[in-house]
């Protein structure tokens, strides 16, 4: 037996122990039986590994470094612990089947007593286990769960946070607390006295200590609150008012302003209910701070959507309280007004004296008249890309490539577009790369960045996208060794990595191909499973490769790879008579051929018909299973 042997009974005889300990009490014969052989097996891998560690992620299992093969087992398993909070065990040897069955039973409590019992840590304490460890996962990692897991926990972890005075937990809780809220309806609140004495206590200790977080909170409690609106009592907003009576105007100012500026669900109803969360003799004030803090923020004035927010809540607002803030959302709706006559001004010269520059430009003959205006347009150059004024770069393009090809040798020419290739490429490397941007990547010649700025970019800012990605290779083919070094050190950075790929499949070079096969080489199971969906983007393949995954590969990457073979009719073909031509006499190797089969089936793979014709065929009662498998497979190619 080897390694890989050793490991794939383990789990599977602990997943049946996981399950059984779910189903029956701890002495129970059946339960004792399957530890028993779990212990079987554990001592068997003891030969290859000791100790044995095992990670935990949400879907996966990991073993010295290496992920294992995804399938049902290591999923289902890897599922259990992670929600529990484990991040490891380790298991040493000297292990005994009452250590076994003491973890294994408080392993499978519910998630919920677990984190009520002070995790995990806390409720093996009081076993005698010394032959197995374990590590959590971090405190802040409770905080970022999906579904009803949350909901459960998180008042108690909230309440020991408090109580303990532990306040890089509480900081924690506050940087997830749109995440927290998100799962509560706001009746969850009402209904806990001790919760509301919690928050309030939470809310006082941001205050004091952290403005930002605590008004970012504020906001979020305030969004939950108008989302809840409809089942609301008036009982019910006079309690909530609790949350708010610390705050002072500026802190209900600015969440405020972000609910009417961002939201588009925050209308005159939502304004309304926010006014009776507040003290009468609170309102102007915050209004007067609403009025500031709109002045201050000039870019509000440019947008046309928040004047037409602020022309809803105008006509919307009708209760007493809220007629306070009609006043400043007047004001606000006159600046506009103002402001937008003003820059419709200022916009329209600017148009008209850019457009006159492109007649000037277009009309010199003369290379000593033309510097003057092209020094001109390289003043504007740097403006045009701050208001994404492609259509305007186009044509300024267009006539640069004509002057071009009527003025030989003119260095002002060639500086306007080095400057304008310079604004392109550095455009590239913002968080937001400008939709028409691809217009004008045919322009640059070569970089002005160099290729350490690019690596920089996207492994340590993680800023990538296609064009950077299809520069890179282009102005910098040498460096391809330092790209790949990048690539291998963000190893562990799965997200990343997968992004990296998402962004390939329009880069079609040989170079992309290269990259994919080296993730490939180090990456996890599920990661190498998508280089090879992005493979077949590509115009090109790599037969040998291909051959080498299907050779040694698990079922879902050969059906990758298949997708990509069918490419070509010879590397088809061949694909067909590796995967159906296994020699088996007497049967022996029937259970390959029947996973071939279904890995052809699946793929949609009408190369193998004959290969599957000659198979339904063949005789003896030990092909039987053989045969159905093939009928089976040629009846769903032939209907596709």
């Amino acid at each position: 037996m080897n390694k890989e042997q050793a490991l794939k009974d383990f789990f599977k005889c602990l997943k049946v122990s996981l399950k059984n300990a779910s189903l029956y009490f701890d002495k129970h014969p059946i339960f004792i039986k399957s530890v028993e052989e779990a212990k079987e097996k554990i001592d068997i891998l003891f030969n290859f590994l000791s100790p044995v560690k095992v990670n935990f992620t949400p879907t996966s299992l990991m073993i010295e470094g290496e992920y294992l093969e995804e399938d049902k087992t290591s999923a289902e398993i890897a599922e259990i612990f992670h929600l529990r909070k484990v991040k490891s065990i380790e298991m040493e040897k000297g292990l005994t089947i009452e250590e076994l069955v003491a973890f294994l039973t408080r392993v499978h409590l519910p998630p919920r007593e677990i984190l009520r019992g002070g995790g995990l840590g806390r409720i093996l304490e009081k076993e005698n286990i010394s032959h197995i460890s374990f590590e959590e996962l971090d405190y802040s990692q409770l905080l970022k769960g999906e579904g009803e897991e949350v909901k459960d926990v998180w008042i108690h972890l909230f309440k020991d946070a408090l109580e303990t005075e532990d306040y890089q937990k509480i900081g924690e809780f506050a940087d997830n607390f749109a995440n927290i809220i998100g799962k509560f309806e706001i009746k969850d609140f009402l209904k806990d006295e001790e919760l509301q004495e919690n928050m309030i206590k939470f809310f006082d200790y941001l205050k004091s200590t952290e403005k930002d977080k605590f008004r970012k909170c504020l906001k979020d409690l305030l969004k939950s609150i108008v989302r809840n609106q409809n089942i609301l009592t008036e009982g019910d907003i006079e309690r909530l008012k609790r949350f708010f009576s610390g705050a002072d105007e500026d802190d209900i100012a600015y969440p405020l302003m972000e609910e009417i500026v961002t939201d588009r669900k925050f209308d005159s109803l939502s304004f309304n209910v926010f006014s009776h969360l507040l003290d009468r003799d609170k309102h102007e004030g915050v209004a007067i701070s609403m009025a500031n803090i709109f002045r201050k923020e000039d870019s509000l004035v440019k947008k046309p959507e928040i004047k037409e927010k602020i022309r809803e809540l105008l006509l919307g607002t009708s209760t007493a309280v809220s007629k306070i803030y009609q006043k400043t959302l007047s004001t606000f709706l006159k600046e506009m007004v103002f402001e937008e006559e003003l820059d419709l001004d200022r916009e329209l010269l600017c148009k008209n004296f850019r457009f006159m520059l492109l007649n000037i430009f277009d009309s010199v003959k003369k290379k000593e008249r033309l510097i003057p205006v092209i020094d001109k347009i390289s003043g504007e150059i740097e403006g045009i890309f701050n208001e994404g004024d492609f259509e305007y770069l186009k044509i300024l393009i267009d006539l640069l490539e004509r002057k071009k090809s009527e003025l030989s040798s003119e260095p002002g020419l060639d500086g306007l577009e080095k400057k304008i290739s310079h604004f392109v490429e550095n455009a590239l490397f913002s968080e937001e790369v400008p939709p028409d941007i691809e217009h004008f990547l045919d322009i640059l010649k070569e970089s002005y960045s160099g290729f350490e700025i690019y690596l920089d970019k996207m492994f340590n800012e993680n800023i990538v996208n296609p064009h950077i990605l299809r520069l890179f290779f282009k102005f910098f083919p040498r460096q391809f060794a330092f790209f790949k070094k990048n690539l291998k050190e963000k190893s562990s950075d799965v997200a990343f990595l997968n992004r990296i790929m998402e962004n390939l499949k329009t880069v079609d070079s040989s170079l992309t191909l290269d990259s994919l096969k080296y993730i490939y080489s180090f990456g996890t199971y599920s990661m190498r499973v998508n280089a090879l969906k992005t493979m077949q983007q590509l115009s090109q393949i790599d037969e040998n490769f291909l051959f080498l995954v299907m050779k040694e590969g698990g079922i879902h990457l050969k059906e990758e790879a298949l997708v990509i073979l069918k490419k070509e009719m010879n590397s088809a073909q061949r694909a067909a008579e590796m995967l159906l031509s296994v020699p088996s006499p007497f049967g022996i190797r029937n259970k390959i051929l029947r996973q071939n089969i279904r890995i052809m089936e699946e793929a949609g793979f009408e190369e193998a018909r004959d290969h599957l014709l000659r198979l339904s065929k063949k005789k003896f009662f030990w092909n039987r299973k053989l045969r159905t498998e093939a009928l089976r497979a040629l009846s769903k190619l032939n209907v596709r």
